[in-house]
This record gives structure tokens, sequence and C-alpha cells, in this order.
């Protein structure tokens, strides 16, 4: 729909309880190797995953707008990629002061 950042926070906030994106790289080596090595055998796989929540008669608006910030939003912006890198940070200081012991271990 091309709509503005504000627009689309203002329509995510009207209607459901928040939409996420989050993703996990993983390794994969092949079948002897050494875990977390990287050799030019080493392959990733990437995935990706939206999430949302909605009461159950918003759901009919929750998922087009799933749709659109999957295939519409201009990434291109460099304010818009330091915003989301900002917000990437924050959740990881929030998660490293309530789980600082999975953290160290890791």
């Amino acid at each position: 729909k091309n709509l503005t950042d504000i627009e689309l926070d203002r329509l995510i906030g009207m209607h459901t309880g928040g939409i996420g994106v989050d993703r996990i790289i993983e390794t994969i080596t092949p079948d002897g190797a050494i875990d977390r090595v990287v050799s030019s055998s080493t392959k990733l796989r990437t995935m990706l995953f939206i999430q949302g929540k909605c009461m159950a008669d918003k759901a009919r608006k929750m998922f087009p707008m799933m749709f659109d910030i999957l295939t519409s939003t201009n990434l291109d912006s460099p304010k818009k990629a330091t915003q989301i890198l900002r917000e990437t940070i924050s959740a990881i200081e929030s998660n490293i002061q309530s789980d600082g012991d999975d953290y160290a271990t890791r």
C-alpha cells in the first residue's frame, strides 16, 4: 500500500498487539566436521520468521499487513536502517539484563 513508517506503525497499533520479525542463521557442517569451525564446505541456512498477535476478528487485517511488511518495506533508507539497528541493540541489551547467565555461558 506504500504507507509511511508512521502510518504503518499506527495501523499495526490500531489492529494488532504487535508484529515482529526474527531471523535464525544456522551453520550446516558436513558429517565429521568440527562444529563452530568455518571451512569452504560450510553452508548457512537462513530462516525468517514473522509473528504477530491480535484478536481473532482482527486476523483478516493482520495477515495483509504482514504481507505488506515482507514485500513492500523500503530498507534503502539509512534512517530506517539505523532505527532497526537501534531497536535490535535495545532488545539485546534488555535480554542480557534479564538473562545474563544465559549470555555468559554462550
